[in-house]
């Protein structure tokens, strides 16, 4: 069974940065990097389309190797990535796999074979998770939910490595993020000899920190270290005893695949598109935010006895968010606009490269030999294509979306979501709601009279107005609370753009 080729860093946190007073200047622990606000003022690749001209050529003219046995695979992997297979394979212990992390880091510019290289760039990125769950106790544990949902989801996959991955590398990779570590003098952990620090209690804006100083350049690098690589001849070896030990695959039957630029894009697709979320969460403050969290979660009976069950509409949910004490969270830091503009050319690069990801994937030749199989996606070529050429549409400029259910069209400024935001995310959740009594009668004629019966009015405190002066930026052809609600169930209706009809709905229910 084929896994995702992507090893993806997936962080979750609350993040939080403003006092009381106003903003904290978080800038002065985490300064947003100027140099690359040159560096990414122009996302789009100039030569996009003689890349994808090139591609379709070279994937056509390539023909798949008639016999694909463990000597032909072995015979292509280069002895770097042999070297580092076998000592990878040798790992006991988190100390042991962060000196190959390190050493792999340290040492990628002198790495000659793509292979190592294409490796390399995805995983060096895991060092920013060391010991990362035990950093985090003091950030969470305050917030018993968040707390308890932590170790829940921990304990869960410690059952599930044990099951489904029972070697002793996994093992080091679960005990590297989970457990305390002596640092190595190697950045991020500078302080050679010493215990690394948790986070401090209550300040979840370290964790944020940590993600802007930390977390995005990591990404960054690999990025930029994936970007130069030619993976055009779709040569490189992927062994998949790296992901399931030593004592798999007896023989070579599922154990190799071939690797190349539709592996190489996608791997950048899903990289760009994590940076533009981090980017993104890196220009607003949740102040308090896993406290606010508590108190809606209070709404639903967690950490709390409910002495009425009536529900959680939108209308209470908001009157917490909105509540003074958090009147911190959603506000826009004073450098917020530069992550802003970084998270918009973040993501044009996302689609760029999946756009030569989907380019590829129709071109090159149908074989259950590659990693990623494209015998799966090349029946859906209409669909796929639709998608690319709206989300490459809503990149360029203001663009109009039709629903392909119900023929309504609407009109989408993504652009000017990320260079003309909202100041205060609490901007964009509702003002009114639906009012009533919490309680509906209705009059049954039954065969032994009419009966009255009460049930719930379920949609008392639905969300019925918003800021439309606010939405109109984003979405020109709003001019009222049903507008705003056509235009989200076209989005959710549209070729590829439910991405920006999902993260709507978060405000608008």
């Amino acid at each position: 069974m084929k896994k995702p080729f992507l090893f993806a860093l997936a962080l979750s946190c609350s993040l939080s940065a403003f006092a009381k007073t106003g903003p904290v200047s978080i800038s002065k622990i985490a300064p947003f990097n100027d140099s690359w606000t040159t560096e990414l003022s122009a996302p789009w690749n100039a030569n996009h389309n003689d890349l994808v001209a090139k591609m379709k050529k070279q994937e056509k003219s390539r023909k798949i190797a008639s016999e694909l046995d463990q000597e032909y695979f072995e015979g292509k992997m280069s002895p770097e990535m042999k070297k580092f297979r076998d000592e990878f394979l040798k790992i006991k212990t988190a100390d042991e796999l962060d000196a190959k992390l390190t050493e792999l880091d340290k040492n990628y510019d002198k790495l000659q074979s793509e292979d190592i290289k294409f490796m390399a760039a995805q995983i060096i990125p895991m060092r920013a998770l060391r010991g990362l769950v035990w950093r985090l106790v003091p950030t969470v544990e305050d917030t018993k939910i968040t707390h308890s949902l932590l170790v829940t989801q921990v304990k869960a996959m410690a059952v599930n490595m044990k099951i489904f991955l029972p070697t002793e590398q996994w093992n080091a990779a679960f005990e590297y993020i989970t457990q305390p570590f002596v640092q190595n003098g190697q950045f991020p952990f500078t302080e050679a000899g010493e215990a690394v620090a948790q986070f401090p209690r209550g300040s979840e804006m370290h964790v944020q920190a940590y993600i802007r100083n930390v977390v995005i350049p990591m990404m960054k690098t690999s990025a930029a270290r994936l970007e130069k690589l030619d993976l055009s001849d779709d040569q490189v070896i992927w062994d998949n005893k790296l992901l399931y030990g030593p004592g798999s695959f007896p023989s070579a039957m599922d154990r190799y695949s071939l690797v190349g630029e539709v592996e190489k894009q996608t791997s950048l697709t899903y990289m760009y598109g994590t940076l533009s979320e981090l980017a993104y969460q890196s220009a607003y403050s949740q102040e308090g935010g896993m406290k606010m969290n508590q108190q809606i979660s209070k709404l639903y009976g967690w950490d709390s006895f409910l002495s009425q069950v009536d529900g959680v509409p939108a209308s209470k949910r908001i009157n917490i968010i909105r509540d003074p004490k958090f009147a911190g969270w959603g506000r826009m830091y004073e450098d917020g606009q530069k992550w802003m503009n970084a998270s918009w050319a973040f993501l044009a690069r996302s689609v760029e490269h999946g756009d030569l990801a989907w380019t590829a994937m129709k071109s090159r030749p149908v074989s259950e030999t590659y990693f990623a199989d494209n015998s799966y996606a090349v029946p859906f070529q209409r669909a796929i294509g639709l998608r690319m050429d709206n989300l490459k549409k809503m990149i360029e400029g203001p663009t109009m979306i039709r629903s392909f259910i119900t023929d309504e069209t609407t009109t989408v400024n993504l652009k000017d979501f990320y260079l003309n935001p909202v100041h205060d995310l609490k901007d964009l959740y509702a003002t009114q709601f639906e009012g009533g009594a919490e309680m509906n009668t209705v009059s049954l004629n039954t065969k032994s009279g009419v009966k009255k019966l009460s049930y719930r009015n379920y949609t008392k405190g639905r969300p019925t107005g918003w800021k439309v002066d606010v939405y109109k930026r984003y979405f020109p052809k709003v001019n009222s609370g049903k507008d705003l609600e056509a235009t989200a169930r076209i989005l959710s209706q549209g070729w590829g753009t439910s991405a920006v009809a999902m993260p709507l709905a978060n405000y608008l229910n």
